[in-house]
């Protein structure tokens, strides 16, 4: 399977199997065709160097989680499912951003 941050995936049962689609969805989208790889990912910059974790270091956790919340709202005013699920897989990616930045804040390890 495909590593991350040096450590194998693991499988996962059927029973969460789409909890698994769910968040690969989010991270092909930060990593392949999203706005976030366009302008970050494209030029090498790894995701715990991007811009958004700079700011969450300079302003704290209302930016990541407010982003989260924004994309959230957004997600539930837009017509089209397609782009509901983006914006949301959005905030799936700014709250992982803030996950790194609280094990690194606090040394915690997987």
């Amino acid at each position: 399977m495909s590593q991350s941050g040096g450590k194998e995936l693991r499988a996962v049962t059927p029973d969460y199997a789409a909890l698994r689609r769910v968040l690969q969805g989010a991270l092909d989208q930060a990593t392949e065709r999203g706005k976030g790889h366009e302008r970050h990912g494209a030029q090498g910059v790894p995701f715990e160097e991007q811009d958004g974790m700079k700011i969450r270091e300079l302003v704290g956790d209302g930016f990541t989680l407010g982003q989260a919340l924004k994309k959230a709202m957004e997600a539930s005013r837009m017509g089209k499912a397609e782009a509901a699920r983006y914006e949301l897989r959005g905030a799936i990616n700014y709250i992982a951003m803030e996950i790194l930045a609280l094990e690194r804040l606090y040394g915690l390890s997987r």
